[in-house]
């Protein structure tokens, strides 16, 4: 037993958790949590008992959550029990401001009011470990007047079945979750007690970094593109056992690289709609000025400008896949005229969609607006440069929905500031994330996204789902083989 309110309280924890702390009931922040902040061992999850609490007394500074245990909650670690992300997300502020007053007025004191209570702690702290698992755990807890430490035999929590094999734990990194809802799109329990699952909200741009940050991982998921798994990389990676990538190709992943090292690289479902989707959007919010009209609105302007019609008028589109074909359909339907062109491609395929075979300069010619939909490869990188934007007229306009590369950046770059077309919409960049100082960012005539083509809520569920699903199956293989 250690008294939360005795000196050296750090020193003390560490003297009696001399192997970490593996699983932390809290319900408060401030020097508690920093002293227990250093033990809790690097795999560890967080049952909140209760609402996670914010500091009480002593003014309005202090109503909220110290930023180093929201930035864990929200980021690092597992959550299991009454809190997730939803909460702080849609209720956080609310409970402040309704909880804030009377905390200061003294009317809640040390939080024991809203504790949710701790009775519940052996039957969530059995659901942190796997049936079967007999080693010594640490863990922590505080109720409202004692920080308490014990010691405590996971097979007295749940009882070891000698006819259940033991299964190995896997370390799970899921990169690059920007809007941090991976967790939530997904039934993860489902590896519960097989696998450890740490998020990472933030992109890792450097290869030394992307391999000191994946080194206790046995399984890597990936979103797309966003961090190439290169073979420099996987050589540097004596852990990783599985990647776990979206959609159905992933062109970033050493794909050979892997299989010489006896690393399965699995794939999920797709679906082009979302792409579709935006590229329309773009070509619309470009043509009708959507962007500077929103802007002028919010700062009191009205009709600030005029903008293009589409009926009547041509689209060219590069590349008549999936993506292609039904954005010259909708075309279509907008009364618009559809050229297609690439290497390949048919006057029998370009009339199931309703558009017109034309040479590659004829379509740059004669359109108003240029969509790109072609697969990024070694025949197509530098497709659309500067002869290609000259052809282009004046009033016409360049989408690219496909790959960053196909389009030379610099000459797209220099048609845009000398006017040379009417404007450019894009959702993809030759380097992702988008460099801060990137002209861009700043261009008038341009409407950039952050390559959201495939940013829906059905698809990342999709590919959650999925991912989800893969891991699965190959920790079954693992365990039956």
């Amino acid at each position: 037993m250690v008294d939360h309110r005795s000196e050296g309280l750090a020193e003390k924890l560490a003297e009696v958790c001399p192997h970490g702390i593996d699983v932390y009931f809290e319900n408060v922040g401030g020097t508690i949590w920093q002293a227990v902040l250093p033990l809790l061992n690097r795999v560890v999850r967080i049952p909140m008992c209760g609402v996670i609490a914010h500091y009480n007394g002593g003014g309005a500074e202090q109503d909220l959550l110290p930023a180093t245990m929201l930035a864990i909650v929200r980021r690092s670690l597992v959550r299991r029990g009454y809190i997730n992300t939803e909460f702080f997300d849609e209720h956080y502020d609310a409970f402040l401001r309704e909880i804030g007053p009377r905390v200061r007025a003294g009317n809640i004191r040390y939080r024991e009011d809203i504790v949710d209570g701790l009775e519940k702690a052996r039957r969530l702290s059995s659901a942190c470990w796997p049936a079967g698992t007999s080693a010594k755990r640490s863990f922590a807890f505080r109720n409202a007047r004692s920080f308490t430490i014990g010691w405590s035999r996971a097979d007295n929590l749940a009882p070891e079945n000698p006819m259940m094999p033991r299964q190995e734990r896997y370390n799970l990194a899921v990169l690059d979750d920007y809007q941090n809802v991976a967790l939530s799109l997904a039934d993860w329990s489902v590896l519960d007690g097989r696998a450890s699952v740490t998020v990472f909200n933030d992109h890792l741009a450097d290869a030394d970094a992307v391999v000191e940050r994946l080194q206790p991982f046995d399984i890597v998921c990936v979103m797309r593109e966003r961090t190439p798994l290169t073979r420099t990389i996987i050589e540097r990676l004596p852990r990783l056992r599985l990647i776990a990538s979206t959609a159905f190709r992933n062109a970033s992943i050493d794909v050979k690289a892997a299989e010489e090292r006896g690393i399965p690289v699995v794939h999920t479902s797709y679906t082009s709609a979302p792409t579709i989707e935006l590229t329309w959007a773009l070509i619309l919010a470009s043509a009708r000025n959507l962007v500077a009209e929103n802007t002028s609105l919010r700062s009191g302007g009205w009709q600030r400008s005029i903008g293009d019609d589409m009926a009547g008028r041509t689209l060219g589109v590069l590349g008549l896949g999936n993506v292609g074909g039904a954005v010259a359909q909708i075309g279509k339907a907008f009364g618009m005229n559809v050229t297609a062109w690439s290497q390949h491609l048919t006057a029998e395929r370009a009339a199931e969609v309703g558009a017109e075979l034309v040479s590659k300069e004829e379509l740059f010619g004669r359109a108003d607006v240029v969509s790109v939909h072609l697969v990024l490869s070694g025949r197509t990188r530098g497709l659309v440069g500067a002869s290609e934007l000259a052809l282009m007229k004046p009033t016409a306009r360049l989408v690219n929905t496909s790959r960053g590369p196909i389009v030379i950046e610099a000459d797209l770059i220099a048609a845009l500031k000398a006017q040379n077309i009417a404007g450019a919409a894009i959702d993809v960049f030759d380097q992702e994330p988008l460099p801060l100082d990137h002209p861009f960012r700043t261009l008038p005539n341009l409407l950039a996204t952050p390559h959201i083509g495939y940013v829906s809520r059905g698809l990342y569920s999709r590919f959650y789902r999925d991912t989800v699903k893969n891991i699965r199956r190959w920790l079954d293989g693992q365990a039956a083989g």
